[in-house]
């Protein structure tokens, strides 16, 4: 998603979200993956063509980009996203849209499995289609 909606999107979709989570502030071990992590997406939604590889390393099966003036939680680094060139990149297909987001399936793309660890309804991540 190309805001930091704090949880929203999991909690709606059961589904991880590429930029919510807790912030590396007080783990400072793990601030350069976040770092990375927070650039690569600002880089996919500013270049989205140029920048399909992002989307193969992180798994991402969907990609959720708010209209104009709907801030779903906070702006975040992904800030910037180009509309435009979303809509006209080869390999995300439009599978839902209202006047706050439209969601992209991501050709090719396979959910990776869930760890049999995570247990409950809000801590297993969905692997089957998500239904909107």
């Amino acid at each position: 998603m190309d805001q930091r909606s704090e949880g929203t999107m999991t909690s709606l979709t059961g589904r991880n979200d590429l930029a919510e989570g807790m912030g590396p502030f007080l783990r400072p071990q793990k601030l350069p993956y976040v770092v990375t992590l927070m650039l690569d997406a600002r880089n996919f939604y500013h270049h989205p063509e140029k920048n399909e590889a992002i989307l193969r390393k992180y798994d991402i099966t969907y990609v959720v980009v708010t209209q104009a003036n709907q801030f779903l939680g906070y702006v975040g680094p992904e800030t910037g996203t180009d509309l435009a060139a979303v809509k006209a990149t080869q390999f995300l297909h439009r599978v839902y849209a209202n006047p706050s987001v439209i969601v992209y399936l991501v050709e090719g793309a396979q959910a990776p499995p869930a760890s049999p660890l995570l247990k409950g309804r809000y801590l297993h991540c969905l692997t089957e289609p998500a239904h909107f």
